[in-house]
């Protein structure tokens, strides 16, 4: 991920930030072995952000008409891959007036992605709608939950999550009738589902962006990245394409990434496990465009995550203020221009109260932290320091034997490439630091 950084100048600098891993909100990786219905032999999962009215009961497994819902299932992906429109909104009912709208945006941004791998696959679990909702769409309607599977250029695997889809039956047949009556706990749920959305992709790059949102930039800036970022990253094992989502504002990020309200507000980028088992999960990067306020904040944004994507950070046992540090070692390297600015906090914070007495540790990283900007800087210095004294290549190797480990320590790595113990390393830092900040720049 990348915090918001706040500066003086008319460019918003930014720092870094990721996702943890494990399964996403709303998600158990395994649960359940739900019988594929899709236009290809891959099977996967969607999650639903969406809120139950109060009073929605208890989920439930029984699924006694498994047999009409896959048929249900089955037509909705034939018609959007086919591009008929009339025989995908034919699946939908009406009951609900506003869903008709939704489901022909649905179908309209399926079309305008055109993902791979589209399938829509029942997972057994269903459970009642609200009281309200049954006076709208009948006494049978329930919510039944989806696994949706879908892939774009750029994605090593595809990407699978869970939604709640409403069901009802009208003259024998199953219908679609919302999306909106799944738990209230935040789930991951596609961009797709939730905005009308632009796509674009040019050479190595994949962008879906939210309601009113050009993707066109957003694809150059991104092919810059990964140009900039390749040579740097060359003991990587990644595809060198990156696949972003840029939804029109922070409550459809969060959304999106299923995480509660104000959870991401201080962050610009977020690199993360699309699907419900992070280990196999496509790494996609997520873009909170409030933090993208000049295009050199943007091209700062965009190496940082690509450093995460081509690492797979995201699933990474290593210590956050390695992770996060390298990301900006990296992308600062790419716009030097941005390095001073973004020390400056820390050197003069350094200068009236002397170093840190620590490296950062996961709890300072955590959105709600105190002050997340200097702890991200203070991160990426260390990794200055190690460039600086050891070398980028050591620095690589460093981290790549962090990341290679079981548990993230970084005693031993650090005995093997740099020759110090860890505890050399702090102070080796902690002197960096103070003697950048007697000079004022590192």
């Amino acid at each position: 991920m990348v915090a918001l950084l706040t500066v003086a100048l008319p460019v918003g600098l930014l720092t870094g930030c990721r996702t943890t891993s494990g399964s996403a909100p709303g998600q158990s990786p395994g649960a359940g072995s739900p019988s594929p219905v899709s236009r290809s032999d891959t099977t996967a999962s969607t999650p639903n952000t969406t809120s139950p009215s109060p009073g929605a009961h208890p989920s439930r497994t029984a699924s006694p008409t498994a047999t009409n819902l896959g048929r249900l299932l089955t037509g909705l992906v034939a018609t959007a891959d086919q591009g008929n429109r009339s025989d995908f909104l034919a699946l939908v009912s009406d009951r609900d007036p506003g869903f008709t709208s939704t489901a022909g945006m649905i179908f309209d941004n399926l079309r305008t992605i055109s993902p791979d791998d589209l399938a829509f696959t029942a997972t057994g679990k269903r459970r009642d709608v609200s009281t309200k909702r049954a006076r709208i769409l009948g006494a049978d309607a329930y919510a039944a939950q989806v696994q949706v599977t879908w892939s774009v250029p750029g994605d090593r695997v595809p990407s699978n999550q869970r939604i709640w889809m409403t069901i009802i039956r009208e003259h024998s047949e199953l219908r679609w009738a919302g999306v909106v009556d799944g738990p209230s706990t935040p789930q991951p749920t596609p961009l797709w589902v939730l905005e009308p959305v632009h796509y674009a992709h040019r050479g190595a790059a994949t962008v879906i962006t939210g309601d009113g949102i050009d993707p066109g930039g957003w694809v150059t800036a991104a092919n810059t990245a990964i140009s900039h970022d390749v040579p740097r990253l060359r003991g990587a094992d990644w595809n060198h394409q990156l696949v972003i989502i840029v939804p029109s504002n922070e409550h459809l990020v969060e959304q999106s990434l299923g995480v509660e309200q104000g959870a991401d507000s201080a962050l610009a980028g977020i690199s993360w496990p699309d699907g419900s088992d992070p280990k196999d999960a496509p790494i996609r990067i997520m873009i909170n465009k409030s933090g993208a306020a000049s295009s050199l904040s943007t091209a700062i944004v965009l190496a940082h995550e690509t450093v995460h994507v081509a690492t797979r950070s995201p699933t990474s046992p290593s210590p956050s203020w390695l992770v996060e540090g390298y990301a900006d070692q990296i992308a600062y390297l790419a716009y030097p221009q941005a390095a001073q600015l973004a020390a400056a906090d820390v050197l003069s914070d350094v200068k009236r109260n002397g170093p840190p007495s620590r490296l950062p540790t996961e709890a300072d990283f955590t959105a709600g932290s105190h002050d997340l900007n200097r702890t991200y800087a203070q991160a990426w210095l260390a990794c200055h320091y190690l460039a600086a004294t050891y070398g980028e290549s050591k620095l690589w190797r460093f981290y790549a034997a962090v990341d290679a480990s079981r548990d993230g320590a970084i005693a031993g790595p650090a005995r093997t490439v740099f020759g110090i113990s860890s505890h050399q390393l702090v102070t080796g830092w902690q002197h960096y630091l103070q003697t950048a900040a007697k000079r004022g720049r590192i």
